[in-house]
């Protein structure tokens, strides 16, 4: 009678490989926040177009950045 071999993981595998993917996960995290910090608590934007860029300018001159549509009240 035949006893079939099973396949066992080396725990210093598992090990290795959950380290790597908690730092690959903190490191895109930290990359999120720290752009949303840079941008006013707002996701960093993306595929912008000729429209949103010429906004964009707009709101900067209005306002002195590009993140705001509305003037901030300082008292």
């Amino acid at each position: 009678m035949a006893t079939k071999a099973r396949f066992v993981l080396p725990g210093e595998m598992i090990f290795s490989f959950l380290c790597i993917a908690g730092i690959g996960a903190a490191m895109r995290w930290g990359t999120k926040e720290y752009q949303k910090f840079e941008n006013y608590g707002k996701p960093k934007r993306y595929n912008v177009d000729r429209w949103d860029r010429r906004m964009m300018e707009r709101d900067s001159r209005l306002t002195g950045n590009v993140n705001f549509q509305r003037v901030l009240q300082c008292r």
